[in-house]
């Protein structure tokens, strides 16, 4: 479908390249179907440069599952359905992401 961006691959990932896009970022999201996630630590290093972190518990999230205003869960553990996955960050994004965007 023309205009429509189903991957992007950013090449030579650096520290610096890193350095911009997790300072910039408002909202870390994070989407991997589990158990894909890897280590997430990108998601770590977001939420320590203040971005509200938006991920599914997988990686890094599973040991550090505390909803709050710094951190939103997509999900349960093990949870493992794509559509419930797409209905919950639509739901949290409307719910949470957005208004706390707009009013904190």
């Amino acid at each position: 479908m023309k205009g429509k961006v189903t991957c992007v691959l950013v090449t030579d990932y650096d520290i610096n390249l890193a350095n911009v896009l997790v300072t910039g970022g408002d909202v870390w999201a994070n989407t991997p179907l589990p158990p894909i996630e890897t280590s997430g630590t990108s998601g770590i290093r977001a939420a320590l440069n203040g971005a509200l972190g938006l991920s599914v518990l997988d990686g890094w999230r599973i040991g550090a599952n505390v909803e709050s205003i710094a951190a939103v869960s997509i999900g349960a553990d093990g949870d493992r359905d794509p559509t419930a996955y797409a209905a919950m960050l639509y739901d949290k994004l409307e719910q949470i992401v957005l208004p706390t965007d707009y009013t904190d």
